[in-house]
This record gives C-alpha cells, sequence and structure tokens, in this order.
C-alpha cells in the first residue's frame, strides 16, 4: 500500500533579477528547500534536522546571492 505524500508549500523566493529561485515545502512533516537557476532545479536540500526558520534563511540567503548553490544533477 501507498501511502499519500501531504506537501504543504510555504514559500518560494526570488533573487531581484529572478533567475534564482528557493522554494521551501514541508513534505509528511519534513522540510525542504529547492533551489533553482534559470528554472534548472540544482538541488533539493533536506532540512528535517532543522528549523523551519533555517531552512527560510537559506532559501533567502540564496536569492540573495549570499549562498552558492552548484548543480548536482549534472
Amino acid at each position: 500500500m501507498k501511502t499519500k505524500k501531504n506537501i504543504t508549500p510555504h514559500e518560494i523566493y526570488f533573487s531581484s533579477n529572478t533567475r534564482l529561485k528557493a522554494a521551501v515545502s514541508e513534505i509528511n512533516d519534513s522540510i525542504f528547500v529547492e533551489f533553482y537557476k534559470d528554472g534548472v532545479m540544482l538541488e533539493l536540500r533536506d532540512c528535517s534536522d532543522h528549523s523551519s526558520h533555517y531552512a527560510h534563511s537559506i532559501a533567502e540567503n540564496y536569492c540573495d546571492g549570499i549562498l552558492r548553490i552548484e548543480n548536482k544533477f549534472f
């Protein structure tokens, strides 16, 4: 039997030029941040070991250019 995943989007952040995007979501009581550049996902980070505030902070820092994310899928 498959369990249903409850995905709750929290907030989406954008850089001033909109090239960078970070989305904070909660999936079954775990919190994740998706990092995008030019519409391509670079990383999905599990922040379950941290607070919700931490997840939102790294999303903001990424979009402000403070946190750099390299593409881990290619």
